[in-house]
């Protein structure tokens, strides 16, 4: 018969473990007991099962802080049920901030470099779960580390940028760039992804079935010179806006006539800087 507070013992274990983990002298000795027990299995097991938000704040900010350890990190990877039940938290409704960023920062620690994870998530939905979890309303740093996670995604990785077109691309992006104006990663981020979408609409990698119009092309260019002023100071913003820029200007290149020759310069310079 199951323990009914089953649940209420794997929170105070996740919360236990995590005080450990925090103890820098106690960490590496933490994270090879989690490991030798499989411990994290069970508690993705229990994250599947059960989605209480209080159990889940204390599992994912554990699992977000194991995923850390390359060790841990390939164990977290190689459970089958991990990335369904990753995904599976995202799509809660009413779903704490401090459990979704917890999940975002574990999704994109499991993805960075990893070709085969990225193939994981994105045949599991995964890209349409974050743009749906990102069409909410949500806090800037939500947002921010939702939107991460999908230029991560898609960072070379034509099939994935691709399904990201049709789960609402170009739009999508700067509909949330247009949200959330003032942050500076935000539009650092967008701006990525915009060139992105122009890279792959280059017939050099085949061709898109959900191809670039002029009239998206135009109103996102109005977006990254908007941006571009607007965050003059700031060197990440101007570096991808600029990148983005010269990218849309080559895909369309009568988008140039209506461009101040000083702004191709400026964004000449930057990405030429940049690539020194």
């Amino acid at each position: 018969k199951r323990n009914p507070k089953l649940f209420d013992v794997m929170k105070d274990v996740c919360l236990i473990l995590q005080n450990f983990l925090s103890n820098e002298e106690r960490r590496q000795e933490t994270i090879e007991l989690v490991t030798s027990l499989n411990v994290m299995p069970v508690i993705i097991d229990g994250m599947y099962s059960n989605k209480e938000m209080g159990f889940l704040v204390a599992a994912c900010g554990l699992l977000a802080n194991l995923a850390m350890d390359e060790d841990a990190k390939m164990l977290i990877s190689d459970y089958s049920l991990s990335m369904k039940t990753l995904l599976a938290v995202l799509e809660c409704a009413n779903i704490d901030a401090e459990v979704a960023m917890s999940t975002l920062t574990i999704l994109r620690l499991l993805l960075t470099d990893n070709q085969e994870n990225k193939r994981k998530i994105a045949e599991g939905g995964g890209m349409k779960t974050v743009v749906d979890f990102l069409t909410a309303p949500r806090e800037v740093i939500l947002a921010e580390s939702g939107l991460e996670l999908l230029a991560e995604m898609i960072n070379d990785n034509a099939n994935n940028a691709e399904q990201l077109k049709g789960c609402g691309g170009i739009q999508f992006v700067t509909s949330l760039m247009k949200g959330k104006p003032r942050s500076s990663s935000l539009q650092a981020v967008g701006c990525r992804i915009l060139c992105s979408f122009t890279t792959r609409a280059n017939p050099s990698y085949g061709v898109s079935a959900h191809p670039l119009q002029i009239e998206e092309a135009e109103e996102a260019l109005k977006l990254v010179l908007s941006i571009m002023k607007s965050h003059r100071y700031n060197n990440s913003v101007q570096l991808e806006s600029s990148r983005a820029l010269f990218h849309f200007c080559s895909v369309f290149p009568n988008l140039t006539t209506s461009l101040d020759s000083s702004i191709l310069r400026q964004s000449a310079l930057m990405v030429g800087i940049s690539s020194c």
